[in-house]
């Protein structure tokens, strides 16, 4: 887990939430993110509610995802959930409860090299 409290104020970033039923299967977020630029990362920092798991899911093929980043924890900073994407690639957000279900908050952050 990253120890960083903030992403870098370059990095394209929007306030979003979710609400998590279920603590073993992922729920895909609808909103979607472009990179614009290649070897460009993508993150998620809870803010609020509930600790959750997250992981990146390609919007052209819902069978290619990310590794599970496990117990995002509000106030723990962002965490990476994927690095070095091509430009133009669209990427959702998949998301499940770490150990209870209910709603959370936070900002996903794109378009910048986090690395």
């Amino acid at each position: 887990m990253l120890t960083v409290t903030g992403a870098p104020a370059s990095a394209d970033s929007f306030y979003t939430g979710g609400t998590a039923n279920s603590i073993w299967n992922f729920t895909i977020g609808s909103t979607t993110y472009y990179q614009n630029h290649g070897g460009d990362d993508f993150a998620f920092d809870v803010t609020s509610g509930i600790a959750t798991d997250m992981r990146w899911q390609k919007c052209s093929d819902s069978s290619v995802i990310g590794s599970i980043m496990y117990n995002i924890t509000p106030s723990g900073g962002y965490r990476v959930l994927g690095t070095n994407f091509l430009a133009g690639t669209c990427l959702r957000i998949q998301f499940r409860g770490y150990t209870s279900t209910g709603a959370f908050n936070g900002y996903t952050y794109w378009n910048y090299n986090f690395a």
